[in-house]
Order: C-alpha cells, then sequence, then structure tokens
C-alpha cells in the first residue's frame, strides 16, 4: 500500500486539521504507473541510511517486492492520466514534471490550489508559466478574525496573474470543529493540493 498524505504524525493532523491523502494498492507481480518513481524515491532513502550506517530490513523487503513489479507503460487510462509520483527527482522543479514528464498541453486546465503555506508567488508563476492554465483559484486560508494568512507578496503576485482569483470552501461549515462553545473553533486547513480539471465545451 503506498500512500502520499498531508497529515503529520500530531494530534491535530489526525483530529481536527483539514487533511488530504492518497492511497494506491500495488498488486504482487501486476504494473505500476509510479514503479521508477517510487524506486528512486525508495533508492535515495537507502542511500540517505547507508551514510548513517544504518540498515532497515523494512525498506530491504519493500524494494524486493517493487522489483517484481513492472512498470506500466500507458501514461493514461480510461480517460483519465495514471498516477506518478514526483520527489524532485533530477534536476527538475514541480512546473517542470507537469509540463515535460506528463506532457501536460498549456491552455487545456483549470487549475485549483489548497495550501496552507505560501511563498512569494515563484511557485504559482512558475505553474503559470508552464501550463498556462485557462483560470486559477487558490484557497485562502483565515484567521479566526478573517484576516488572511498570507503574506502581501504572494497576494500581490496572484494578483497579477491573468484569470486567477482566491476562493474558499463552498460549505464553510466544513471548517468548524463544533456548533456551540469553545469548540466552536476554525478547523486548520493543512492539506495541500494541486487539482487540474478541463471540460468539454457544454458540460
Amino acid at each position: 500500500v503506498v500512500g502520499v498524505l498531508s497529515a503529520n504524525l500530531t494530534e491535530s493532523g489526525h483530529w481536527t486539521n483539514v487533511e488530504c491523502a492518497w492511497l494506491d494498492e500495488v498488486a504482487a507481480g501486476g504494473l505500476c504507473s509510479y514503479h521508477g518513481d517510487i524506486m528512486g524515491v525508495l533508492s535515495a532513502i537507502r542511500e540517505e541510511a547507508r551514510v548513517f550506517q544504518s540498515r532497515h530490513e523494512a525498506l530491504e523487503h519493500i524494494l524486493k517486492f517493487m522489483r517484481g513489479v513492472d512498470q506500466a507503460q500507458q501514461r493514461t487510462q480510461d480517460g483519465w492520466f495514471q498516477a506518478r509520483l514526483f520527489y524532485g527527482q533530477g534536476d527538475q522543479g514541480f512546473a517542470d514534471f507537469l509540463r515535460e514528464e506528463l506532457r501536460l498541453p498549456a491552455g487545456i486546465y483549470h487549475l485549483e490550489i489548497i495550501s496552507p503555506f505560501f511563498d512569494d508567488g515563484a511557485a504559482l508563476r512558475a505553474l503559470h508559466k508552464a501550463l498556462a492554465p485557462k483560470s486559477t483559484r487558490v484557497y485562502l486560508p483565515l484567521r479566526e478574525d478573517n484576516a488572511a494568512v498570507c503574506e502581501k507578496a504572494y497576494f500581490d503576485a496572484l494578483r497579477a496573474l491573468p484569470n486567477a482569483t482566491w476562493a474558499k470552501f463552498v460549505d464553510p461549515s466544513y471548517l468548524r470543529r463544533g456548533t456551540k462553545g469553545t469548540d466552536d473553533l476554525r478547523r486548520a486547513v493543512h492539506a495541500k493540493v494541486y487539482r487540474l480539471w478541463s471540460k468539454a465545451e457544454g458540460e
């Protein structure tokens, strides 16, 4: 079982935060669309363990299992892109990985971003340059007093991009931990999601 998730091993990560997770099951002797990616991750962990002169039997078992799995060659299945894992392989940034490895064409997709953390806007500008999305919506995290949890540099960077807007969850009650008293607190959005989607004309 392979998992990529935003939650840390903390009480808030497991009980109160709004988190996200992707889980997949790899079948023994089967095909895996991210076989090369995960082997790269595991090999990097193994090399780091060797630096500290430590050995992890669990890691060796996982590597042995994955050597019995083959790389799936199809990029899409039933109209969906097959899963890939990005871990900073090579010298690529995330935007380059989307454009070059996944060969996502520019000007096709709408972009939605959920994140609790922001830089000065460089990552967002790189995504826009690589994909030229039709529109961009970025979730704006708020404190209890409704002040934006965002640096001014990022706020201005988003406003400078074409067809880019701030967004919020459709149902605000989703972010509440309770309904009355001191339990009625805002849940922290700790999820990190990039969603690319497109629709045919008229749908």
